[in-house]
């Protein structure tokens, strides 16, 4: 599997998993580039949520509570 694949593989488990994920995060498991990732997850149909911090404006990203993907 190539990188790109599982880092985004990586990040829709976390997504599933019901934890949110952030930049810090994110880039502790390897992974730099976690907004192209959520924007091509975003395009295939995933309802990826993003809160912000007031005073640093880190994202963090959620899905709705129960939302599966479609089989």
């Amino acid at each position: 599997m190539k990188t790109k694949q599982r880092q985004a593989e990586m990040i829709r488990r976390a997504l599933l998993s019901g934890r949110p994920v952030d930049a810090v995060t994110a880039s502790a498991e390897g992974v730099w580039r976690l907004s192209s990732i959520i924007h091509r997850l975003r395009r295939s149909g995933w309802p990826i949520v993003a809160d912000r911090d007031l005073n640093n404006g880190l994202a963090h990203y959620s899905l709705p509570r129960g939302w599966r993907p479609p089989c």
